[in-house]
């Protein structure tokens, strides 16, 4: 079974409060880590979603008072913390979830189903159900639909090109996911291999990409064969693009890769 995460800073608040046998209030909370109101209630969210998990009550802030957790609470917690050892751990976030549920659809060669992003993700069937209508709405904004295959699941429809550069965008949204480990189904084995290539056409080409750029599209290449439709690109012509140096460089240190994903590569480092 995945592992729930919780980050650091979350760490630090839970031990915080459990360290307190009076109420800690917001304020204390926000002189302590430097943490807006709204930010405290984000990692709170973060922190419940974990205990959830954990089989363990949320928290809950009385107003005028903070936050005050029982004996029994705070041995449940330390237990757990015990057996989990100091490593580091990560809870998604509402909207990270809804990324990541994107990402790994489409990086999936089968239909993707409930059960497994639900396991994926530690949340129930229902919480995917609920994050599975704000995905339709976040696939609408990009003329995409999501697909239903009876007993198989779920798949992302549209134009080849903006399902990539969705990819594109909300991988660099999933970093602080990515760095944490938890992205080991969007890995494989290619994808430091093909960012160190990447990495040898920016320096040919004397240039720096903003940063997870690069690491989006080793990522995305192997995804490049999927999809059966032409490329038509109206203001590139063929000529000039195989004459460009992106793509000499790209043919160079990608020459198995076909014709279709080294155009995509190009668009996407041009």
């Amino acid at each position: 079974m995945t592992e729930a995460y919780i980050s650091t800073r979350c760490k630090k608040i839970l031990y915080m409060i459990m360290a307190s046998d009076t109420y800690v209030s917001l304020p204390q909370i926000s002189e302590e880590f430097k943490l807006s109101k709204r930010s405290i209630y984000y990692e709170l969210c973060k922190i419940n979603d974990w205990l959830s998990v954990q089989g363990i009550n949320e928290i809950t802030v009385v107003r005028g008072k903070g936050i005050k957790l029982t004996e029994e609470e705070k041995q449940q917690i330390e237990q757990v913390m015990e057996k989990g050892g100091a490593k580091e751990e990560y809870i998604f976030s509402p909207m990270e979830r809804i990324y990541f549920i994107i990402c790994y659809i489409i990086k999936s060669k089968e239909a993707v189903n409930v059960e497994q992003l639900a396991e994926y993700l530690q949340v129930s069937r229902n919480t995917i159900f609920n994050d599975i209508r704000v995905v339709v709405k976040q696939l609408q904004d990009f003329d995409l639909t999501l697909g239903y295959k009876s007993k198989q699941g779920y798949f992302i429809d549209g134009d080849s090109i903006r399902i990539r550069a969705l990819f594109m965008l909300y991988i660099n949204m999933l970093k602080p996911v990515y760095e944490s480990e938890t992205f080991s189904y969007l890995k494989d084995n290619s994808v430091e291999e093909n960012l160190k290539k990447l990495q040898k056409i920016e320096t040919k080409l004397n240039t720096s990409y903003v940063e997870g750029t690069l690491r989006s599209i080793a990522m995305l290449i192997p995804l490049m064969e999927k999809g059966n439709e032409g490329l038509y690109f109206p203001d590139l012509k063929k000529e000039e693009l195989e004459n460009s140096q992106e793509y000499r460089l790209i043919e160079e240190e990608f020459p198995n890769l076909i014709e279709k994903g080294k155009k995509y590569t190009y668009v996407f480092i041009y």
